[in-house]
């Protein structure tokens, strides 16, 4: 009982604390850097035992990671270039951009500049959520630590190490999601402008938009509601059209690139084509075939690709309908085009953590948190094992 109350007490200091933010601060670049530790000691380790003479950076940076470095050094390459064969038009361009300019600025390796850079990335997008869970969640300190936690030293966290894009997309989208909650429309769209300038998932924020606002509206005081005066209330509001242009003028930008240095707006799509990948699927037939197929990846794929289906219910069932739409979206849309990748979209992405430990909250117990902390950090060591390896699973 006592143990309870001082637990109590830690927490509202924590909270009440004229400091706090800069203790939520704190507390995520301490997860980061701790993080960071973590990988380059298990990967000297790992090369002393397996005899790998690769640097730290370039066993770390791999795959898509050098289409990024290609970019950042080199730019895109341009139409009359395409013969048919892989190109990095389908990689959006601001990480390699924010990479490139400190680069210019410093003279700095770009493998470091870009480590260095995600973990600022990291630790802003931990700060956000932290603030996000507490305010969404009834203050629920546990909950907050906890997908902090699991996103800095939880499995496939690498990503947010390695020269890809994952810190600095779940920067901009958890920082949309928490000016979305806080009615900041202008601010979620300068998040917005530049999230779709990271990837092309990040329009998926507009949906959250939509749900949000239909919500308020319904819910708002209005005596004759309907689909003519929604969007007439939603037009008058600038802040709301604003943002709303903004993330889709993020996109459009990079169409707009894209038309004049290849010809084609859609060049990011149909780069896809030449990695054997098309949109429009069926999720549900892809899911179905994946389990099908009996190769263990593809079982392992479609297996996580239910439990992102099951995620998204459930915020559904909790009635967090914005969450929930992005979610839907979120995995869905990936789906069709294949199953490959979706552990790393689940594990890497805001909603799904909250879905996940919103579950693990319902337990009203500890113990849940507590398993899930340390199970998702011992995986992350096998994680890394596979990746240095090469293994096709954490493609």
């Amino acid at each position: 009982m006592e143990k309870t109350r001082l637990t109590a007490k830690a927490q509202r200091l924590f909270l009440k604390s004229r400091y706090s933010t800069l203790n939520i601060c704190f507390f995520a670049l301490a997860l980061v850097l701790l993080s960071r530790l973590a990988i380059y000691l298990f990967f000297a380790g790992y090369a002393e035992a397996a005899g790998d003479t690769r640097a730290f950076f370039g066993a770390l940076n791999v795959w898509d990671a050098q289409w990024y470095q290609e970019i950042t050094l080199e730019g895109y390459t341009s139409g009359t270039e395409y013969s048919g064969g892989l190109v990095n038009w389908a990689f959006f361009p601001l990480f390699s951009l924010a990479v490139r300019g400190v680069h210019m600025l410093t003279g700095a390796d770009v493998n470091a500049v870009g480590f260095i850079l995600n973990i600022l990335f990291q630790t802003a997008a931990l700060a956000f959520l932290f603030q996000y869970v507490l305010e969404t969640r009834k203050k629920n300190l546990a909950q907050a630590v906890t997908a902090c936690f699991l996103l800095s030293l939880g499995c496939y966290s690498l990503y947010f190490a390695s020269y890809y894009t994952e810190s600095l997309y779940l920067l901009l989208f958890v920082a949309a999601m928490y000016f979305l909650h806080k009615k900041q429309y202008l601010r979620m769209g300068v998040c917005g402008f530049f999230l779709t300038l990271t990837r092309n998932m990040g329009i998926v924020i507009l949906i959250g938009l939509l749900i949000q606002v239909a919500i308020d509206y319904r819910a708002g005081s209005r005596e004759k509601k309907s689909v003519s005066d929604f969007f007439r209330v939603c037009l008058k509001d600038g802040a709301l059209v604003t943002g709303t242009l903004l993330t889709l003028l993020g996109l459009a930008s990079f169409m707009v690139f894209l038309g004049i240095r290849t010809g084609d707006p859609l060049a990011f799509v149909h780069a896809q084509a030449a990695w054997g990948l098309s949109g429009g699927g069926n999720p549900l037939a892809a899911i179905i075939s994946g389990f099908a197929s009996g190769i263990k990846r593809q079982v392992f794929f479609a297996a996580c690709s239910v439990a992102g289906l099951f995620l998204c219910i459930y915020l559904l069932l909790k009635k967090r309908y914005a969450e929930a739409g992005m979610a839907f979206a979120l995995l869905l849309i990936p789906i069709s085009v294949r199953l490959q990748s979706i552990p790393r979209y689940l594990l890497g992405n805001a909603v799904f953590m909250l879905a996940f430990t919103d579950l693990l909250a319902a337990c009203n117990k500890k113990w849940p948190m507590v398993l899930a902390a340390v199970s998702g950090c011992l995986l992350e060591f096998f994680l890394l094992y596979l990746w240095f390896c090469g293994s096709t699973f954490m493609w």
